[in-house]
């Protein structure tokens, strides 16, 4: 049976190669005449000299051969030195979400090594995972809270997931909830977490400090915030200072105060001056969670001065940034209203008769896109921030969306100049780590050699492979009019550009 199934997917690459090898040009331009195909570059032979693994070790979810693998130090307990061990392993991948379950059910098998401890339940089973920028939120079966030591079992998956590139945060969810100490609604809330030390009398040391009764502890909590449209609600990563265990109030605080950067793509979602004047937990409202009661100052409503997408903004804050804590399932809202009573009358047409969840504000949740446009003195790229729909996948898509919008700093200027074919600007393909974009002709004016021009792909090419946006593209090859050629009014098109960061800093385009 093996090797009737290894003989299929061998045909299978057979006939993927043969596919990739026939009708030059036909995914450029199919009203292409014989003429025109016959002189045209094959498009589909640009990165096709992959070496495949052994194609009968995994095909990937859609049934086509996995070409990919990445390396992982897996972390498993050395029971005799008290610490955490890592183990190298490689984890064959089709995407980010499959090499990231891969190495989490890797972690579950167990070590290779007989002298090490296996450290997750068996029963663990991965349920989701969710990458935005540099935090994986990852929700576990409740087979996760059978393991040996939840300490032990949370410090390995977090060492071993920050060990990825481009990852800074977990988060750990167990069937929805987010971990807690002691994996209970009335543990200790432990936040985003970050790399441990993989002395397990250290880690031991260090959670001393704040579970057995601290006053005053710090914990990174995801904030959130609304983008320039007010559109998204974007994360921010903030270590706040909890005093007595009151996270609520430490959370509202932080949001009152606003984003932490004024560059970061993210602005307040409170109005200005508005304060806490007391809050109330009403346990167990919300499918066994319970409700948090917020009483505002009058500048709740007096400084809010915005429509129902302001609105949106302000109260999705507020329930997405207090409801990720594990016992909160719903926000209550009053506010002073001008002779100092509380209400509870709509900020604009919302009601807040009852409690807000999550799922009265879908589809809020976005991520950030960091684009770049060229100066108006044709030297240099001014980065600025987007946003776009958390759930999405098209990104490199949505990046070239952005990219034909206006820039918002007065000193950049369009990428894409007015008359220009917006519907010709395009991804074609993203083969490997190289994603094709057609350009229209009028893209390059009609000079040769032309600045503005070099300026212009730079500011494609580093949006496209900045590692903010996503790490799967590395360089982009441009092709004109949906034909490859080797240049264009002067400019050398027969090559892959790659980014050029410094191009953002004092650097002129020569």
């Amino acid at each position: 049976m093996r090797r009737l199934l290894f003989f299929l997917i061998i045909c299978l690459l057979i006939s993927l190669f043969a596919a990739c090898g026939r009708q030059p040009g036909k995914d450029i331009d199919e009203t292409s005449t014989p003429e025109v195909k016959a002189n045209e570059k094959n498009l589909d032979s640009i990165g096709n000299n992959v070496e495949f693994p052994d194609p009968s070790l995994y095909l990937s979810h859609d049934g086509q051969p996995d070409i990919r693998q990445v390396s992982a130090n897996l972390y498993f307990y050395d029971e005799k030195n008290n610490r955490l061990v890592p183990e190298a392993r490689q984890i064959l991948k089709w995407n980010e979400t499959n090499a990231t379950t891969g190495i989490i059910y890797e972690l579950v098998k167990g070590p290779k090594d007989s002298s090490l401890k296996p450290v997750i339940s068996p029963d663990t089973k991965v349920i989701k995972i969710e990458q935005t920028e540099n935090i994986l939120s990852v929700n576990l079966s409740g087979g996760f809270l059978a393991s040996d030591s939840l300490m032990i079992a949370r410090a390995a998956l977090v060492n071993t997931l920050t060990g990825l590139e481009g990852l800074k945060y977990i988060k750990i969810y167990v069937e929805g909830r987010e971990l807690t100490s002691n994996g209970k609604d009335d543990g200790i809330v432990l936040g985003l977490l970050t790399r441990y030390p993989n002395s397990i009398a250290e880690i031991q040391e260090e959670e001393s400090q704040y579970i057995e009764g601290a006053a005053v502890r710090r914990v990174n909590r995801e904030l959130f915030f609304p983008d320039a449209n007010g559109i998204y609600l974007l994360s921010e990563v903030r270590a706040i200072a909890i005093s007595n265990g009151d996270a609520v109030r430490s959370i509202v605080e932080e949001l009152i105060k606003g984003p932490a950067s004024p560059d970061s793509g993210l602005y307040p979602s409170l109005p200005k001056g508005t304060k806490l004047n007391n809050l109330l937990v009403v346990d167990g409202q919300d499918e066994g969670k319970d409700q948090i009661t917020l009483y505002f100052s009058k500048e709740f409503k007096s400084q809010f001065d915005g429509g129902s997408a302001q609105e949106t903004a302000t109260l999705g804050s507020l329930v997405y940034s207090l409801t990720s804590l594990p016992n909160i399932g719903s926000v209550k809202i009053y506010y002073q209203n001008e002779k100092g009573y509380y209400t509870d009358a709509p900020l604009h047409d919302i009601s807040l008769r009852k409690g807000l969840t999550e799922e009265q504000f879908p589809d809020l949740l976005g991520k950030r896109i960091r684009v770049y446009f060229p100066d108006k003195q044709g030297s240099y790229l001014i980065p600025e921030y987007r946003a776009m729909l958390r759930t999405d996948t098209k990104v490199p898509e949505r990046i070239l969306e952005k990219l034909l919008t206006s820039p918002t700093n007065p000193d950049s200027k369009a990428v894409l100049p007015d008359g220009i074919p917006r519907n010709e600007f395009k991804i074609v393909k993203i083969i490997e780590n190289t994603a094709i974009v057609n350009l229209p002709s009028a893209f390059f004016g009609d000079r040769e050699g032309n600045k503005c021009s070099i300026q212009g792909l730079y500011a494609i090419v580093n949006s496209l492979t900045d590692p903010v946006n996503t790490r799967d593209i590395l360089q982009v090859r441009f092709i004109v009019d949906n034909k490859i050629v080797d240049e264009y009014m002067g400019i050398s098109l027969d090559d892959p550009f790659v980014p050029n960061p410094a191009l953002t800093a004092s650097a002129k385009i020569d």
